[in-house]
């Protein structure tokens, strides 16, 4: 499915929506099973806000559903009632006070205080009013502490604020929300912790993601009417204009893995390529082998590290060059290595030799995927810089200028918007080539698992015709991509008075008869000074219309093909699948006739 079809599967919505469906969703669990906020808040994330997994898990064994989550069971919820340490210590308190007989204002204080308790924290003896406790209710810490304590929480990030647990070390029962609202005292903090809740309930739910990109408060619900599995979708795009990876979030790869678009990306961001670029452009010194960049004209090299003289050309010491054994410019001759007089070249030289060879392969490799992957993104971005020109004046000055009504120019922004969709798909194909078919990996594990890989023999024929269908979609893109460059320019710089002044000049050519005759016609310019565009009449334009919308349903064609072909599994041989030489037949068969449709 194209990147477009995909993006109908979803809903976007704002923040304040996403917060209703949160509370609706709450609310649902509470109603059913008679808990409070906080408890259908911890189901909704521990089982992904899937409702039936949250019923089956808590009815089906309620003990072991609240000892999981750090809730206190009906048998622990009793026990607690009964050893309740903060009511204890108010309740003795207020009896010790009750046998004194007369109260002062202190002496009532004291009672409404109840018994000091030491905090598990700090050990200081506190009044019970200033003590707290989990859902436990047995390990009391004073209100600094807890609040000390839920703020190390949050600096530890989203996870570890959401899921508060008794300082205790021997106790794993919850800490409710209230209190740690109440413990992180500020409302920016209070905000943000909000803000956590909703963004874990939104992770937790597969069918809703947080718009990845910077700033942005939308929320895009998957409403997946076409029954696609996850993997299947990639595709998806914010209102905000950002189009992103349903399964990883990061910027759109179809039609290649996700796995795929990471090792690419890392690969192009990270310094990985700095080993291959030693390789291939130093030189081991021929004494201490460690590696020397030539940054100077001369050829006589002294290492840095060992003060070793050699001559940058041929390794041998510099001392082999002097005068007296006439070596100055023996290292000038080719000369073929002779395998049967091993003295001639070391063991080491032809590991550095063969070192040297395979890095440079690789360099040139990636540097031809690379080059191409980077040029189709960016005329990627100035195709979306032209389709808002497009949207903003071109195509309605073009409509003036060839009469056309306010919906006949929409072919135009469909053949640009068609035309960024294939450019993207496009420079994914690169990079899906370059992991596919590298015969130099072919004994790494990763291409042993690889679906794309075979013999060496096989994987070179399919890596051919592999070629062949991208070449052929990459060819309609640029014929759809001149028609909109060039051709449209023309309709658009277009001018009546222009136009007329040139028809005028054909006639008098005509009537004058043969040119070698003919009296001499200065040729007319356009107001700009350039050549008058005789392309511009009503015909013309109704043949270009005719040409752009045919050029955009084959390239759409094309580009789908050979997406799905890649999604499926592109290259693989297997049963009721012709091989791959006949494949390049076909292929050979229907280059013969797609050039005879060529519509530039």
């Amino acid at each position: 499915m194209s990147s477009s079809k995909q993006r109908r599967l979803f809903r976007v919505y704002p923040r304040k929506e996403a917060e209703e469906t949160y509370r609706k969703a709450c609310d649902g669990i509470k109603s059913v099973l008679f808990c409070d906020e906080d408890v259908a808040k911890y189901l909704l994330h521990a089982y992904g806000a899937n409702v039936n997994k949250i019923n089956d898990a808590y009815f089906g064994d309620e003990e072991k559903t609240k000892r999981r989550l750090g809730l206190l069971t009906e048998d622990e919820e009793r026990e607690a009632e009964k050893t309740d340490v903060l009511k204890l210590a108010l309740d003795v308190g207020k009896q010790r006070e009750s046998r004194r007989g007369s109260r002062t204002r202190a002496k009532a204080k004291e009672q409404e205080e109840g018994d000091r308790i030491p905090c598990g924290i700090c050990f200081e003896d506190c009044a019970v009013q200033e003590l707290a406790t989990a859902f436990c209710r047995a390990h009391p810490f004073c209100k600094e502490c807890w609040g000390g304590y839920c703020d190390a929480k949050f600096q530890d990030g989203k996870a570890e604020i959401l899921d508060v647990r008794c300082p205790d070390p021997g106790c794993e029962k919850r800490v409710s929300t209230e209190m740690i609202l109440r413990s992180l005292g500020d409302a920016e903090k209070v905000e943000k912790y909000r803000k956590y809740e909703l963004e874990h309930f939104v992770e937790s739910n597969q069918s809703i993601k947080h718009c990845p990109a910077a700033g942005c408060d939308h929320f895009l619900i998957l409403e997946n009417k076409d029954g696609l599995s996850p993997d299947q979708i990639q595709s998806c795009e914010c209102a905000c204009g950002k189009e992103f990876c349903w399964n990883c979030q990061e910027d759109e790869h179809i039609p290649v893995r996700c796995e795929t678009a990471k090792s690419w990306v890392a690969k192009n961001s990270s310094e990985s390529e700095n080993q291959n670029w030693i390789l291939t452009f130093t030189k081991p010194c021929p004494k201490c082998s460690r590696p020397i960049e030539k940054n100077q004209g001369c050829m006589h090299m002294t290492c840095s590290q060992c003060r070793h003289d050699f001559c940058w050309m041929c390794l041998d010491p510099w001392g082999k060059h002097g005068e007296r054994t006439g070596g100055y410019y023996s290292c000038n001759a080719f000369r073929v290595e002779d395998p049967s007089n091993p003295k001639k070249t070391s063991e080491k030289e032809r590991e550095v030799n063969e070192k040297k060879r395979v890095a440079r392969m690789s360099i040139e490799r990636y540097s031809h995927y690379h080059e191409r992957w980077i040029q189709h993104q960016e005329s990627e971005k100035r195709a979306r810089a032209d389709l808002k020109i497009l949207k903003e004046k071109k195509a309605d000055q073009v409509g003036r200028n060839h009469g056309a009504g306010p919906g006949e120019m929409s072919f135009a922004i469909l053949a640009q918007e068609q035309i960024i969709e294939c450019r993207k798909l496009l420079k994914w194909t690169y990079a899906h080539a370059y992991y596919a078919y590298n015969e130099e990996d072919l004994k790494n594990d990763w291409k042993k698992t690889n679906p794309f890989t075979g013999t060496s023999k096989v994987m070179q024929q399919e890596k051919e015709f592999y070629e062949f269908v991208q070449g052929e979609a990459e060819n309609r893109l640029e014929q759809l991509s001149g028609k909109m460059e060039k051709d449209l320019d023309d309709f658009y710089n277009f001018d009546y008075i222009d136009y007329a002044k040139g028809i005028e000049f054909k006639q008098q050519k005509e009537a004058n008869g043969d040119q070698e005759t003919a009296p001499e016609l200065k040729t007319p310019l356009s107001k700009d000074n350039r050549p008058i565009n005789f392309k511009g009449d009503r015909s013309s334009f109704q043949e270009f219309k005719r040409k752009v919308c045919e050029l955009t349903s084959l390239t759409r064609t094309s580009f789908q093909s050979l997406s799905d072909e890649i999604h499926k599994g592109f290259g693989c041989v297997g049963e009721g699948t012709p091989p791959p030489s006949a494949m390049k037949d076909a292929g050979k068969t229907h280059r013969r006739s797609s050039n005879a449709m060529d519509l530039s």
